[in-house]
């Protein structure tokens, strides 16, 4: 599906590492045939190499040099393992700090999503780690797509499902526009999740009233949170099935982190 409201163009960001190529498949799924991909590496800067006498026996920037050229060689390979059909796809090289360059290239390229692995290290230095990923998360002026580090490498992923977790409240809702541009994109149905703290845990949540709040009291504050987190998702469908995307809300009782992973 190709229009204004589909994702146009993605960015990878790669490392030279098997693990950071775990996001290609991804990004393959998500760009079909129109959005165009745009791969980037970032090299380290590159400092002269000297003896142990002080003499300089690898300057500044013959190595930067070799950092780009084993930087093109590793892009290129990863075009031909992972995109070698796809159409629209290219390569850019940049130096510096691994998130700032990313968030920058997503700025440069107009970039509608960024798509990278969770974890990596390339030949030319630490790239694409937990802690670049977490920055670029929670930097990025676009949506992040992060893809973990276990398992197997889909040869063919599929996107069959997006589930889109929403909490309570305004700031939640704005991240629908989003889900319906990935939804348009890969023509994938939505789920729209909201999970409620179970009445048997919510003494946790008032560890101060713990003893002295009645068992009812639990199952009456339980009751009123389903009740308006059955109207926030039916709330949240009805905007994506106006923009023409496929959802479905459900409500579930659990710990927030495993009910969205189950």
């Amino acid at each position: 599906m190709s229009d204004a409201q589909s994702i146009q163009k993605l960015l990878v960001p790669l490392d030279g590492s098997e693990t950071g190529e775990r996001a290609l498949p991804w990004a393959r799924a998500v760009a079909g045939d129109h959005a165009s991909i745009v791969l980037l590496e970032v090299m380290p800067v590159a400092m002269a190499v000297r003896s142990i006498g002080g003499q300089i026996i690898g300057d500044a920037e013959t190595i930067q040099a070799g950092y780009r050229q084993i930087a093109e060689d590793q892009l290129n390979d990863a075009v031909a393992k992972w995109l070698p059909e796809q159409q629209n796809v290219s390569t850019e090289i940049a130096v510096g700090d691994p998130a700032e360059q990313i968030i920058d290239a997503a700025l440069a390229q107009n970039a509608g999503l960024v798509v990278m692995s969770s974890h990596g290290r390339g030949a030319i230095g630490r790239f694409v780690s937990g802690s670049v990923a977490d920055r670029v998360v929670r930097h990025a002026p676009v949506p992040v797509m992060i893809v973990g580090p276990e398992g197997d490498i889909p040869a063919d992923a599929e996107v069959k499902r997006i589930i889109a977790p929403v909490e309570d409240s305004e700031l939640s809702l704005a991240a629908l526009p989003i889900v319906s541009r990935l939804a348009r994109t890969t023509g994938a149905p939505v789920t729209l999740l909201h999970v409620i703290v179970p009445e048997t845990d919510m003494a946790m949540i008032y560890p101060t009233m713990a003893g002295t709040i009645p068992p009812s009291a639990y199952e009456a504050e339980f009751e009123r949170l389903s009740v308006e987190a059955r109207e926030l998702i039916d709330r949240a469908v009805g905007i994506l099935q106006d923009a023409g995307v496929e959802a479905q809300g459900q409500v579930y009782s659990g710990q927030p982190a495993t009910s969205i992973m189950a």
